[in-house]
């Protein structure tokens, strides 16, 4: 969809479902950053719920800077686009860090397709810092997304939400939290 609209835009934004920003002059700060540079990418944290740290999340694109090729890759999606230009960081945007959260208000499934789907892409440090949250707040979407990392290092399986793989793992998480938490 961004290869057929690149003329038709002037930025493009990735955000995911569980994005809150909380800047309000988050889009017209990166714009008019574009417009006055040669950058083709601005990427910015968010604050993560789960790590209580800052996270690489909320992805801007210039149209005609960059080249978004469709990813055969389920697991690294964000890896096909092609930049042709430097890339900018939070570090760039002060006033902007965090430019917002991720997942503040998870359910049970994005609680544990975040520990499953980052424990398959290798993700050790988010495991680190979640252990260290899940200590301080001893919380259910912590423990599941624990739960989530542990199944990915025996079950390789498709991360896919609607996957029979992953409800199933998911189910087994929500009894063994459950039992754990009476």
């Amino acid at each position: 969809m961004f290869s057929e609209n690149t003329q038709k835009y002037d930025m493009f934004v990735k955000i995911d479902a569980d994005t809150i920003i909380t800047k309000n002059t988050a889009f017209v700060d990166v714009l008019n950053f574009f417009q006055s540079n040669d950058y083709a990418a601005v990427q910015l944290f968010l604050h993560d719920y789960f790590t209580e740290k800052n996270i690489s999340g909320l992805n801007f694109y210039h149209p005609t800077r960059n080249s978004f090729v469709r990813s055969e890759n389920r697991l690294f999606t964000d890896r096909a686009i092609v930049h042709h230009g430097k890339v900018a960081y939070s570090e760039q945007f002060p006033h902007l860090t965090p430019v917002g959260y991720h997942c503040l208000f998870p359910n049970d499934s994005q609680a544990f397709h975040y520990g499953y789907h980052r424990g398959l892409k290798n993700q050790t440090q988010h495991e680190v810092d979640l252990r260290v949250a899940f200590a301080k707040h001893n919380d259910r979407a912590r423990d599941l997304a624990l739960m989530g990392f542990h199944a990915s290092r025996i079950n390789k399986g498709d991360h896919e939400y609607t996957a029979i793989n992953f409800q199933q793992l998911l189910n087994d998480a929500i009894t063994k939290v459950d039992e754990k938490r009476k």
